[in-house]
């Protein structure tokens, strides 16, 4: 079995299509709309304090996940 099968159940569409235009709008992932959602709410309710209190990190912090990922030094 292939080990990426494994991460299929991830994204519903699959259950109903085969989605093949992954070049430009991957399929959504199961957490993306709560994630989208948690976003929204953080907006709504923190309007323009969510970026000092976060949002203003939050590309650092990606940034070094995909660091790590790519075997590049954190902060680069």
């Amino acid at each position: 079995m292939d080990d990426l099968l494994a991460w299929r159940p991830e994204f519903p569409i699959l259950d109903k299509t085969v989605y093949m235009i992954s070049n430009s709008l991957g399929a959504m992932p199961r957490g993306a709309a709560d994630a989208m959602r948690e976003f929204a709410d953080v907006w709504a309710t923190r309007g323009v304090r969510a970026w000092e209190e976060r949002w203003w990190t939050l590309a650092s912090e990606v940034g070094d996940k995909v660091a790590a990922l790519i075997g590049a030094p954190p902060a680069t």
